[in-house]
C-alpha cells in the first residue's frame, strides 16, 4: 500500500511526499529484515516471502531512481539504481531506468547501451523498446526508420501504448507528414487519458 501511495504521489507531481513515502517503505523493509534475523529461533520466513520482500525493495529503489532522475538529482538516482542492481543485477527495469538517467543527462549513446542490456535480458520489455526509439529520434534523422521499426514492434506488443504513438507522431512530423503526425498525437493523447497510473504487469 505504501508503494501504491508513493506511485500516486508521483502521478500527482508531489515528489517530496513520494520520496518520504519510499523512505518509510524501505525503513520498514529493513526493520522487518532485522527482526527476522534477530528471531533466528523462531520460524523463518518462507522463500516466497523473502522473494516478495526483495522484489518490493528493488521496486522501491527503482521508483526512487525514477523520481530523482525526473527532478535532476543524478547522483541520488545513481545510488538508488546501484541498490536495485545489488538486489537483482538482471532486472530489465533497473537497466531501463539507468537508460532514462543517461537520457536525462543527454548521454544518448550510454542510454542506448542501457536499453540494449534491458532488452537482452527481456527482449519484449516494452518501456525499453519505446525508449530506444525515443533516443534514436533525438540522435539524428538517419535513425528514423530504425526508430519507427522499434515503435511498430512496441505497438504489436501493446497497441494502447501512448508513448509509442507519441513518438510515431514525432517521426511523422520530422518527415513532414503533418496530418499523419496529428493523427498519431491525437491517438497518444486519448490513450494517455485512459492509461492506468501504475502498470498492472
Amino acid at each position: 500500500l505504501l508503494r501504491l501511495k508513493a506511485v500516486l504521489q508521483i502521478a500527482q507531481e508531489r515528489p517530496k511526499q513520494a520520496i518520504e513515502t519510499y523512505s518509510i517503505l524501505l525503513s520498514l523493509i529493513q526493520a522487518q529484515r532485522e527482526a527476522q534475523s534477530n528471531n533466528s529461533g523462531h520460524a523463518k520466513s518462507s522463500h516466497t516471502e523473502n522473494i516478495a520482500e526483495r522484489n518490493m525493495e528493488m521496486a522501491a529503489w527503482q521508483d526512487l531512481a525514477t523520481v530523482y532522475t525526473k527532478f535532476g538529482s543524478w547522483p541520488d538516482a545513481e545510488i538508488c539504481l546501484n541498490k536495485a542492481k545489488a538486489i537483482d543485477f538482471y532486472s530489465p527495469k533497473s537497466w531501463h531506468t539507468t537508460g532514462l538517467l543517461f537520457e536525462a543527462q543527454s548521454l544518448y549513446k550510454e542510454a542506448l547501451v542501457s536499453f540494449s542490456v534491458s532488452l537482452s535480458i527481456e527482449p519484449d520489455y516494452l518501456p525499453s523498446i519505446v525508449s530506444t526509439a525515443a533516443v534514436l529520434i533525438k540522435l539524428d534523422g538517419q535513425s528514423l526508420p530504425v526508430a519507427r521499426s522499434f515503435l511498430m514492434n512496441a505497438l504489436q506488443l501493446d497497441p494502447t501504448n501512448h508513448d509509442a504513438w507519441m513518438n510515431l507522431g514525432l517521426i511523422a512530423k520530422m518527415e513532414g507528414s503533418l496530418q499523419l503526425a496529428a493523427d498519431y498525437f491525437q491517438a497518444a493523447y486519448e490513450l494517455k487519458l485512459s492509461a492506468p497510473v501504475e502498470a498492472f504487469a
